[in-house]
């Protein structure tokens, strides 16, 4: 399952202009191809007339706010007089334009030979920002229009976490040779400026009599900082044989957070809880 909304403040500095060094990742690319007669945006190289490969569009996450940026080469050719430039405008989850659309420098030509120009948009940043929408625009006698447009949205990709101990494992809800089958995974839900991790699958627990176990998540910045921490309920063994407990576990949100460690734990004889595996996943792609 992919979220798609709103992201997420990563810097660890209380308010946006706080000082110190900021921390950012990107969290999703796409590869933006737009072709017609004469005029394309994609990589640097041409087959048959249109780019091998798209452009890149990177969801940065910077300072409490998401800034898309737009990298590529506009192509023209056997245009004659005319003009094109990339259009990109930003857009929250309900479509509605944030601010005005920012342009690539508008690039003329006087022949029908094959030009080719830098694109390089990054100009506009926010916390709101859920999707935007290139366009290749060209310029006659008549005016601008649009040559071919598209929408990339942000997608957080889900991250697979599987962790085998001796008795305690964390992974899917199926169990065969002393180990789930599968991973369970980490979904990152993404609400307004918050991101709330979902952990979802199974805390098994197998010839371990007498045993009780957890699941106990760790929420980080993009440094590794330590934010918080959330236990899942308990399960414990009565017997040596094989006993599961179905996670489905979204205790915490914060506009910080960007890693998850996922920690299996037993409990001592005194009470404690002491570590037995972890795994720890990034939001970043």
């Amino acid at each position: 399952m992919l979220t798609r909304t709103l992201i997420v403040t990563l810097a660890t500095g209380a308010a946006l202009g706080a000082a110190g060094p900021a921390e950012a990742v990107v969290i999703d690319t796409d590869r933006p191809k737009l072709t017609g007669t004469g005029y394309d945006f994609g990589n640097g190289t041409l087959a048959a007339g249109s780019p091998t490969k798209g452009g890149r569009v990177e969801f940065d996450l910077r300072n409490g706010r998401i800034r898309p940026r737009l990298t590529g080469t506009l192509h023209i050719k056997d245009a004659d007089g005319t003009c094109a430039r990339i259009k990109m405008r930003y857009r929250d989850k309900g479509n509605a334009t944030l601010t005005d659309p920012v342009h690539s420098p508008t690039k003329c030509v006087d022949d029908d030979r094959h030009h080719e120009y830098s694109v390089d948009l990054h100009s506009f940043a926010d916390d709101e920002i859920d999707n935007v929408k290139v366009t290749l625009q060209k310029k006659t006698a008549s005016g601008w229009s649009t040559v071919e447009s598209e929408t990339f949205a942000i997608d957080a990709a889900d991250d697979k976490v599987k962790i085998t101990e001796d008795g305690i494992d964390f992974g899917d809800l199926s169990f065969e040779l002393g180990a789930p089958i599968g991973h369970g995974e980490i979904e990152w839900d993404l609400d307004g400026t918050d991101v709330k991790p979902r952990l979802l699958g199974g805390l098994h627990l197998n010839n371990s009599s007498g045993a009780c176990a957890r699941v106990n998540l760790h929420y980080l910045t993009v440094a590794g900082t330590f934010l918080a921490s959330r236990a899942d309920e308990e399960l414990c063994a009565p017997d040596n044989g094989h006993h599961l407990r179905h996670i489905d576990f979204s205790p915490h949100r914060s506009n910080k957070i960007a890693k998850v460690q996922v920690r299996l734990e037993t409990q001592g004889s005194n009470g404690s809880w002491n570590l037995a595996g972890t795994r720890t996943v990034s939001i970043a792609e």
